[in-house]
């Protein structure tokens, strides 16, 4: 039975804005990215006990970037960048290098939230973010998630978020096997040999 989500898990408030300009940004409610993966003919699907990380990726057309983290998150380090992590710490938020939303979940949190499908996985994760006032359209975000398994990045996919965000609405992402990382989708060890040799 599917865990839901409650939208207190993660109330992120992000700010969009354009550098060098006071563009006037107002709240957007709450938003939900279905993840799910998918299996094709040439690519497996990516199980559940692979994941060790889930990265979400949300990146607005140039030249709006995201600037600030909430301010009434619980500021913490990650690795040398200011980030705020919620559910004991299993996920975590920071603004990238290029003013790009990141959000990270551990494996635990994914398993814990997931629900197990014919195709690999489907999890729901809320976003909060703000909208451009002044044409929305400019502004259209790209949401880019990963699927990691180690360092390897073996779950990929890519879409374009409709813009201002729209509360109640589920947004479908779907995330597929990477090329190359076929074993490691399936949860394998790539390095033993799979006809049981040495």
């Amino acid at each position: 039975m599917p865990t839901t989500l409650s939208r207190s898990a993660l109330s992120l408030t992000l700010v969009a804005a354009l550098a060098g300009c006071g563009t006037t940004v107002v709240p957007a409610p709450s938003f939900t990215l279905r993840v799910r993966t998918v299996s094709t003919p040439a690519a497996p699907a990516v199980l559940l006990d692979a994941v060790d990380q889930l990265e979400v990726v949300v990146r607005p057309t140039a030249p709006a970037r995201f600037t600030e983290l909430p301010p009434g998150c619980s500021f913490d380090d990650c690795g040398g960048i200011q980030c705020c992590k919620y559910e004991d710490g299993a996920v975590a938020t920071f603004i990238g290098a290029v003013g790009e939303y990141v959000i990270r979940y551990d494996g635990a949190w994914v398993r814990s939230h997931a629900q197990v499908t014919s195709a690999g996985f489907m999890v729901s994760l809320p976003v909060f973010a703000t909208s451009q006032a002044d044409s929305p359209g400019a502004y259209d975000p790209t949401a880019y998630g990963t699927v990691l398994h180690g360092a390897d990045r073996i779950g990929i996919g890519a879409i374009t978020l409709p813009w201002p965000l729209r509360g109640g609405v589920e947004q479908d992402f779907p995330i597929m096997c990477a090329a190359g990382f076929e074993l490691e989708c399936a949860n394998m060890d790539p390095s033993l040999p799979l006809d049981g040799g040495p």
